[in-house]
């Protein structure tokens, strides 16, 4: 699974993770992990590819980002990585929070 990642915060990151929930199309949990997305530079973009355990794309629902497990940074704090979260998907899988 692919997830470009921008920062928009105004500052750089010097580590970020997300805890995520990865649903099936009936709604049931099928795995709960951390992805850590690493250290993103002040207004920079990055896509970061993750293996997910299990079937194909086609047997998911929904990636729900359950929190943010890890945001480090200047002045920078999970509620703020959190709130600034904009999810969005380009394909037919959900991805919110």
């Amino acid at each position: 699974m692919s997830f470009l990642i921008q920062n928009d915060l105004g500052s750089p990151l010097d580590a970020m993770s997300l805890e995520i929930v990865i649903l099936d199309n009936a709604g049931l949990v099928q795995d709960l992990m951390v992805l850590s997305t690493g250290a993103l530079a002040k207004d920079k973009r990055r896509l970061r590819q993750f293996d997910l355990p299990g079937g194909g794309c086609e047997d998911l629902g929904e990636i729900l980002i359950n929190d943010v497990a890890d945001c480090q940074g200047e002045a920078v704090t999970k509620d703020v990585c959190l709130k600034a979260l904009e999810p969005s998907s380009k394909t037919q899988i959900k991805l919110g929070l």
